[in-house]
């Protein structure tokens, strides 16, 4: 076997030289375009031009030779990190790209589309056909280089045109509907185009067989988009499902990914397209995928976008030299047949599509920009042998300019965009949505056996009722417990896995006759609270615990979860016969905690079909006399008056919701009083109650009102402890 000499210490010292270098550049410009209102890729892609020879090879050229160096093995290392930059920049490209919106393509986003390729690939191909010799390699054909600047033309930066939306907050409107999938469309179209013409561009034969060359090209592809279609899409979802209920290691799902994204990238580039084509197909495919988690996306955006995609930034800019433009002619000329292209295009499609000429105008300008995916272009180009380095120069810049332009023309235009009374109607109803999804509910119930937990289990049973929604029984036995603690179970047992395969049936039983899916989990652990909250985190919306039999919320395992937990929390105490309730009383004070509390009580009388009494308390308004009558016929105005409009006010599903729902207002010098001799009038079976931990004594409690409430009240409780958003852990 022949040996294979080390890396250079010194080659290595370089590389984290450079890769710091650019990062620390990329980050500040990055800033810099934040805080005059552009978004932070501009700044990115700048900072490979000040690091290249356009500025630090001018001002300093011994300086810039000395720290990037043109050895081959220098180059190289750092271009295999580029090149993982860009695959895993095209992976998010793919992950921000619905192809499920081409089923529901609408005219206007049809047209607005095919328009906004056509015509700047007619323009970009008569372009490409004309230009000067001087401008394309000799090794390149015309023909092909027309047909890679009109790919370079059609091309847009979803990635880019994704976060202007979202920063205008036009994401959810029609307009922003139309611009997302125009650019499906664009996109899927470009990728594909391009990764073929740079299978010809790396074919080695001529002629006859350069055509059949490009039809088994053309051919694999197809079979590969197929594969992905009908294969690779329910194989990635069963995957991610089995990775979500079963793995036990951190990050296996974004390992997963990024394994995915890899291997169709070698593919692609082993049937003659482009890695990058394979990258964007993997995105595409993971977007359809409902188990993954936001968080483990996050994850893989933060490192990607953070430091893998500004090494690639850096990498093209070390590869363009402003300096090589002699006259700014062409440069100009390639930005206004760009720029005009797709304004014109997208322009006259959206008016083609009823729109108006604001909004075919946003569309043009939000299509325009191409942001990193032209450096993408403009590298393959070069890499291929096709560009020159004026022509490469020229489309890294125009990248750039057209991704300034897009959100400062963009603000200016949507102004003066207004919404249709449908859209004013949508908006307002996917406004209404509650903290809980019915449709994909998780629930996990840590058990060991008790009654409590039974009763958790049916009322969770109800509760997933939906074509993703599960119910998860945990169970976790404790080892390594001293030889005291066992002697002391021993001598005065507990119910932890007393007749615990009863119990589970008895709750797999509630679930089947709901029809809700029910799995089991047995584990054996030495920190069973750390565990409950480890399983937790695999994507569950709420955790239902069984109250303390003695201390129904202050035992140990209770204020550690609640200490814990990744998700909302229900504490339930059975009380009664286990059936369906069919009166259920709310009680709420207006915040948060009660919010969460009536959704989660509006959602389980939906699903069983009981009635929802929302019994709010206020401080009463004056003392009253010992001979004036309790209540008054004005006192009783204004609690009509103030139940209308806490209909409203408490929670959106109140407006929305197809549960019977009352409202009862009540006046106490006490919280708990009222909401106690409610639920002593014998018309209830279950009580739900929010709460928010309070540090007593140095411990997490839900505080001594609602403890209150959970002793003295005939009816079964589950007191509802949600968990707030962007909080350690916070899953839900």
């Amino acid at each position: 076997m022949t040996s294979v000499p080390a890396l250079p210490g010194h080659a290595l010292f370089l590389l984290l030289i450079q890769i710091s270098l650019i990062l620390a550049v990329s980050r500040m410009l990055a800033e810099i375009m934040k805080r005059i209102g552009q978004p932070a890729v501009i700044g990115e892609l700048m900072a490979g031009l000040l690091l290249g020879p356009s500025l630090l090879g001018w001002l300093w050229p011994s300086g810039f030779a000395a720290i990037f160096p043109p050895e081959p093995l220098q180059v190289h290392l750092l271009e295999v990190v580029a090149w993982i930059g860009m695959v895993l920049l095209l992976l998010l490209t793919g992950l921000e790209t619905d192809v499920r919106l081409l089923r529901h393509l609408g005219r206007s986003a049809l047209t607005s589309s095919l328009m906004g390729m056509f015509i700047p690939f007619a323009g970009g191909l008569a372009l490409g056909l004309f230009t000067p010799a001087e401008f394309r390699t000799e090794s390149s054909s015309r023909l092909l280089f027309a047909l890679f600047l009109a790919t370079a033309m059609t091309i847009s930066a979803m990635p880019v045109i994704a976060k202007i939306l979202m920063d205008l907050d036009l994401t959810k409107r029609n307009i922003g509907v139309v611009i997302l999938s125009a650019g499906v469309v664009d996109d899927t179209t470009g990728w594909l185009i391009l990764s073929l013409i740079a299978g010809i561009a790396g074919a080695k034969s001529s002629g006859f067989y350069l055509f059949l060359d490009f039809m088994k090209t053309l051919a694999l592809t197809g079979v590969f988009l197929a594969a992905c279609g009908f294969v690779l899409v329910p194989f990635a979802r069963w995957l991610f499902h089995v990775i979500d209920d079963r793995s036990r290691t951190p990050n296996t799902d974004l390992a997963a990914i990024v394994v995915l994204a890899f291997t169709l990238s070698a593919v692609t580039e082993k049937i003659g397209v482009h890695a990058v084509f394979g990258a964007f197909i993997a995105g595409c495919i993971l977007r359809q995928v409902p188990g993954i988690r936001a968080a483990t996306l996050h994850r893989l955006e933060s490192v990607s976008l953070s430091v893998f995609a500004p090494v690639f930034f850096g990498m093209v800019g070390l590869k363009v030299d402003l300096h090589t433009l002699s006259s700014p002619r062409m440069l100009l000329v390639v930005f206004g047949v760009a720029t005009a292209g797709k304004l014109i295009g997208c322009m006259w499609g959206g008016l083609m599509g009823g729109m108006t000429f604001w909004e075919s105008a946003a569309i043009g300008v939000a299509m325009n920009a191409r942001g990193a995916m032209g450096l993408v272009v403009a590298l393959i180009g070069v890499t291929l042998g096709i560009l020159t380095p004026a022509m490469f120069a020229i489309i890294v810049v125009m990248a750039i300019g057209t991704s300034f332009m897009a959100p400062v023309l963009l603000r200016l235009i949507v102004h003066r965009i207004e919404m249709s009374p449908d859209e004013t109607a949508r908006l307002a109803a996917e406004s209404q949505r509650g903290l809980f999804n019915p449709e994909r509910l998780k629930a996990l119930i840590p058990t060991a056996g008790g009654p409590n937990a039974l009763v958790a289990g049916r009322l969770a049973a109800a509760l997933v009722r939906g074509p993703t929604a599960s119910l998860t029984l945990l169970y976790v036995q404790a080892m390594g417990e001293s030889i005291f603690k066992r002697a002391w179970k021993y001598f005065r047992p507990d119910q932890a896995g007393k007749n615990l395969q009863e119990h589970l049936d008895l709750i797999k039983a509630y679930a089947d006759e709901k029809q809700a899916r029910v799995e089991v989990r047995r584990s054996t652990e030495s920190d069973t609270t750390a565990h409950i909250c480890k399983e937790a985190a695999h994507g569950f919306d709420l955790i239902l615990i069984g109250a303390g039999l003695k201390n129904p919320l202050r035992s140990a395992v209770t204020s550690q979860l609640l200490e814990r937990a990744p998700c909302h929390v229900a504490i339930v105490r059975g009380r009664g016969a286990i059936a369906d309730p069919k009166q259920v009383m709310v009680a709420t004070d207006g915040s948060y905690f009660s919010r969460a509390a009536l959704e989660l009580a509006i959602l389980f009388a939906e699903k069983v079909g009981a009635t929802v009494t929302v019994l709010y308390t206020m401080e009463e308004v004056r003392d009253k006399g010992p001979d004036e009558p309790a209540s008054s016929a004005l006192e009783e105005g204004f609690r009509r008056m103030m139940a209308t409009t806490l209909l409203t006010t408490l929670s959106p599903l109140l407006t929305t919701t197809t549960a019977h729902v009352n409202v009862l207002v009540r006046e106490g010098d006490q919280a708990t009083a009222p909401v106690i001799a409610e639920a002593r009038t014998g018309i209830y079976q279950l009580l739900v109650v929010g709460a928010e931990n309070r540090a007593v004594q140095h411990r997490l409690s839900v505080g001594y009102d609602v403890e209150r409430i959970v002793n003295e009240v005939p009816c079964s409780v589950m007191v509802v402890v949600p968990k707030i958003a962007g909080t350690e852990g916070a899953g839900a």
